[in-house]
């Protein structure tokens, strides 16, 4: 077995640009050891920087913050052995295998460190104001940073008689740079006035979300894309005056109550998915994420940021409020929960209206910089029909009768139930669905005024959980 004599205090330094793209699934974030530790301080601090609680935005993580503080002998790296004592120069002569394995363990841990930057962006639609993605020094170089300087060693174990790998010191160090409305000289540091300013600003949004904390969850979606839309308009001047990077692309703008500070689809996207997130809606599968790519038609051919929501019915649909501004939201000519007419989510979504047409391509460029780096292919494939809403339902009673099947009738009272185009909809067993759209009324008796809708079952399914939504 070849052995490798490593030196000690061994500096390992790894910048962003350099790691491999590890695929991890949307807003659910699944880092795990000390992946998820890093991840938790880099939360932390980007949360008190928002709130203006910490002013430098250069984050230091110790080894022990990290979780790699510990031993690694032969078992924990999936080898025979890490290597041998040479008790003469009392020094461990390792393993070549040995070594390998450590150091692609470490590797893995410091792969995921450029995707933790992807995700605070979209886990944190509002704290990450501050940030300015875009920064570049002289030389076209960004200047978001992550660099890791970790030296390691190997010891000998003589209780164990076994050899072992153990972290000896340096630390991870991550940068963020400032947008110009935030900065306080250095690019790293934010000024705490404007932080505390921008910060402010989340009042309306909770307070937006409040109003609307009794409707229905399609109530309180179409709620806040009104209030979006009603508080900005398209802020043109951002793009053909090609500004820096700042506030035209952050809610903060959105949430502010200034007429005159207006935003573009980037702004209107992460304002709609932070009213989401601040939201407790009543299905909990209803979620809100944010997605990037290319949109031709609507408000033009170019970069572009939308949503995808999941609905109670457990489909992802587009909305689009950049878009849907300056509409009604409940017509059928905007992109709002509406089903796409063509293609696909590995190609392009074509959504046709009466009098437009827009397509939507996710992003998917090398490098790391694609949607299909963050997301499952599940969350970002669209329902090709649209999204029809629940209707709150009071229930007088539910009763079975026996047919040549069995016949389950749901009674819903009328007088607090519009029934005009409103249809009952059934799940059953292993995917099994049906439809009631003709109710009857129920004439006389304890039930009378009520709307009976029947969904007919066989003999066999009697023990199956029936769940009726009434749409």
């Amino acid at each position: 077995m070849k052995k490798r004599i490593i030196a000690l205090l061994m500096a390992l330094v790894i910048a962003a640009s350099m790691l491999p793209v590890v695929a991890l699934a949307g807003n659910n974030v699944r880092f795990t050891g000390p992946s998820a530790k890093i991840y938790e301080v880099l939360k932390q601090r980007v949360q008190e920087v928002a709130a203006g609680t910490r002013s430098s935005t250069v984050f230091a993580i110790s080894l022990e913050e990290a979780g790699l503080d510990g031993c690694y002998y032969a078992e924990d790296l999936g080898v025979d052995a890490v290597g041998e004592p040479d008790f003469e120069n009392e020094t461990v002569l390792v393993y070549e295998d040995a070594d390998d394995a450590f150091r692609a363990k470490l590797l893995n841990v410091l792969s995921d460190l450029d995707q933790m930057v992807r995700f605070l962006m979209l886990e944190f639609p509002y704290e990450m104001y501050w940030y300015d993605k875009t920064a570049q020094d002289a030389e076209g170089n960004d200047l978001t940073e992550i660099n890791v300087a970790i030296s390691y060693d190997a010891e000998y174990d003589y209780d164990r008689e076994d050899a072992f790998f153990s972290f000896t010191g340096g630390e991870i160090v991550c940068k963020f740079p400032v947008a110009p409305e935030y900065a306080d000289g250095d690019i790293y540091t934010v000024r705490h006035a404007a932080a505390e300013d921008a910060w402010s600003h989340t009042a309306w949004a909770q307070s937006v979300v409040a109003e609307y904390a009794d409707a229905s969850d399609y109530e309180k979606l179409v709620g806040y894309a009104q209030r979006i839309c009603d508080e900005v308009s398209y802020n043109n001047d951002a793009v053909d005056q090609n500004l820096p990077y700042g506030n035209p692309w952050q809610p903060v703008w959105v949430f502010d109550e200034n007429e005159d500070t207006n935003v573009v689809c980037e702004g209107y996207a992460k304002a709609f998915q932070y009213l989401c997130d601040l939201t407790d809606f009543n299905s909990s599968l209803v979620r809100c994420y944010t997605v990037a790519g290319i949109m031709a038609g609507g408000k033009g051919y170019g970069n572009h940021m939308w949503n995808i929501v999941t609905m109670d019915d457990g489909a992802n649909y587009l909305v689009d409020i950049t878009n849907c501004d300056g509409g009604d939201l409940h017509q059928d000519d905007l992109p709002f929960l509406k089903g796409y007419s063509s293609g696909t989510a590995q190609s392009s979504y074509v959504y046709a209206f009466d009098d437009s047409t827009i397509t939507y391509t996710y992003e998917n460029a090398p490098g790391g910089n694609s949607m299909w780096d963050v997301y499952l292919p599940s969350e970002l494939t669209l329902s090709a029909a649209d999204y029809v809403p629940t209707v709150p339902a009071s229930f007088a009673a539910v009763s079975m009768t026996l047919r040549e099947g069995v016949g389950l009738e749901f009674l819903v009272n009328g007088n607090e139930t519009p029934m005009e185009d409103v249809y009952m909809e059934f799940a059953w067993g292993e995917d099994k669905h049906a439809t009631d759209s003709s109710p009857a009324v129920v004439a006389e008796g304890a039930y009378a005024g009520t709307y009976c809708f029947t969904c007919n079952i066989s003999a066999k399914e009697i023990g199956d959980t029936v769940s009726a939504t009434l749409r």
